[in-house]
């Protein structure tokens, strides 16, 4: 897949993984980077681009905000 087409597909879900974070981490500066930390790894999850159905995308993405989340949280501590 090349790199335009990733970044549009990464976008489509930027709104549900914010979401999650700003939800868990209640504060918009951690969230943003819990959110940005978790697009970038998905750029680069295998499992993420091998799902065929969206279903599946949106569960490695709440995967993948909850793990960033509670690292940013450990981190804050």
């Amino acid at each position: 897949m090349k790199f335009k087409d990733k970044i549009n597909t990464l976008r489509a879900f930027e709104t549900v993984c914010y979401q999650m974070c700003i939800f868990l981490l209640g504060n918009q500066s951690s969230a943003n980077q819990a959110a940005e930390a978790a697009l970038i790894e998905l750029y680069n999850d295998q499992d993420f681009w091998k799902a065929e159905e969206e279903g599946e995308r949106h569960n490695r993405v709440r995967l993948v905000a909850k793990r960033r989340c509670l690292q940013q949280k450990i981190l804050s501590c």
